[in-house]
Parts: structure tokens; C-alpha cells; sequence
């Protein structure tokens, strides 16, 4: 729709405007509840992303990306200072983490679904640094999720800590996932 209705706009960053309000709006909305947990749904969300990036490169360079040299879909997002879906949706997932253990949102429901990881006192011990215990289930919901990647989000890096303000706290988990996305394969 962007593509055919603003073929001759050349005005990138209103362009990115059209897509995040009326694409990338659509594509997140609910993302915290629905987010995709196998890969093939991830990759078929984040072509929709991805398309639209290498539209906006080939309207400044007037070449596609796969031609004649292939440049990455990471290295496209992270030269324009975006980040890739999935690492949105994890970013929301944790924001909305922050504000059930912080009280800013009230919800007994999740509030009682969370568990704490208790270490057990041992002399010989792992450097064990994860905060919340998921039971293991069949089927894993949206907040095992949440809680899975606030473990592997601590354990990368030990600086970033739930009980911060919100704002410092998004401030970190956003920094560590724009520089982490280049380091992964999509």
C-alpha cells in the first residue's frame, strides 16, 4: 500500500512515518499476548519489515540491496537506526515485566504467575543468574516467554536490572538489543 500510493514521495523518514503508523502499528498490536514463538512465524513477520526496508533503500540508492551486492537485512535496519520486530515484541514483553513487578501495572493474575528463582545453598555452585523459575509445560504462554527472555536478557548482561526506573530500564534493554541484532543471523 505504501509502495504503490507514495511511489513518488522521496522524503525517507516520512516514509518510515506512513509504514510505522499504518504497518508496523498492525503488525505489533496485541504482540505482548500473541508474540510468535517458532521461527518460521518470526521470519514470515519480519519480511513484511524487511520488504519495506530494502523499498526504502532502493529509493535512495535506486538499486535494490540483493543487486549487485547482497547487504543484509540487519545491516539495512541497523543503518536506519531501527530494530528488527522480534526484538520489539521482546522489548514490549519486558517493558510490560517491569511494570508488573514494579506495581505500575495492577494485575494479580500474572502478578501470582510469577515465580521467583530461589537458589538452593550449595558450596560448589554455578554462577547461576537467573531471576524467575518457569516450570516446565507442554505449552509455553506469552508470559514464560516474557520471563525466559528477561533470564537470557540478565545472564548476557548482569547491568540491566528490573527493579531500575522504567525509563533507564528501557533505555539499556533497547541499547542491548540494537547492538546485539547485528550479531545475529536472521
Amino acid at each position: 500500500m505504501i509502495k504503490r500510493n507514495c511511489k513518488f514521495m522521496t522524503d525517507l523518514d516520512a516514509l518510515i512515518q506512513l509504514f510505522t503508523s499504518l504497518v508496523r502499528s498492525k503488525l505489533e498490536y496485541g504482540a505482548v499476548l500473541w508474540s510468535p514463538d517458532t521461527s518460521s512465524w518470526v521470519h514470515k513477520l519480519e519480511i513484511v519489515q524487511c520488504r519495506f526496508i530494502k523499498y526504502l533503500f532502493y529509493k535512495e540508492n535506486k538499486f535494490y540491496p540483493s543487486y549487485p551486492e547482497c547487504i543484509s537485512y540487519l545491516s539495512l535496519v541497523e543503518s536506519l537506526d531501527m530494530l528488527t520486530l522480534n526484538s520489539r515484541r521482546i522489548i514490549q514483553g519486558l517493558i510490560l515485566l517491569h511494570k508488573l513487578i514494579s506495581g505500575q501495572l495492577h494485575c494479580p493474575e500474572l502478578l501470582s504467575k510469577i515465580n521467583f528463582h530461589v537458589p538452593q545453598l550449595r558450596t560448589r555452585t554455578l554462577n547461576n543468574t537467573k531471576l524467575f523459575e518457569i516450570k516446565p509445560k507442554n505449552v509455553i504462554s506469552g508470559l514464560d516467554t516474557i520471563l525466559k527472555n528477561y533470564n537470557d536478557l540478565i545472564l548476557e548482561n548482569p547491568n540491566i536490572d528490573i527493579t531500575e526506573n522504567l525509563e533507564n530500564f528501557v533505555k539499556k534493554v533497547k541499547s542491548f538489543y540494537s547492538s546485539k541484532q547485528g550479531s545475529v543471523a536472521w
